[in-house]
C-alpha cells in the first residue's frame, strides 16, 4: 500500500486541500513537501497555459490566490522562486 507521500504525489491537489496541509503534515519529510508543493505549481502553470490556449476557462483569482499560496508554503520552505514569477504564459 502506497504511503501517503506516494499517494498525493499522484494528484497533490486531491489529497490535500490547501497548500498549508502539506506545510503542517508531520507525516512526510521536508524535502517531500517541497516536491509535492512543486508539482502543485506545475499543475497550476499547465492548467494556465491550457487556458492561454483557450482549452479551459478564463484565469481566475482563485487560481492566482492558490498559486500565490503554494508559492508562499515554498518560500516557507526555502525554496527560492523560479525565473517565471506568477502563473506566466509558457511553462517554458
Amino acid at each position: 500500500m502506497p504511503n501517503r507521500f506516494e499517494s498525493a504525489n499522484l494528484d497533490v491537489g486531491r489529497s490535500f486541500g490547501h497548500p498549508e496541509d502539506i506545510s503542517a503534515a508531520r507525516d512526510i519529510s521536508a524535502e517531500q513537501k517541497v516536491k509535492l508543493l512543486q508539482e502543485w505549481e506545475y499543475d497550476l502553470r499547465l492548467m494556465q497555459v491550457a487556458s492561454d490556449e483557450n482549452m479551459t476557462p478564463g484565469r481566475s483569482s482563485g487560481a492566482l490566490d492558490l498559486f500565490g499560496r503554494v508559492r508562499a508554503c515554498l518560500n516557507d520552505l526555502g525554496v527560492p522562486p523560479s525565473e517565471e514569477q506568477g502563473i506566466g504564459p509558457k511553462t517554458g
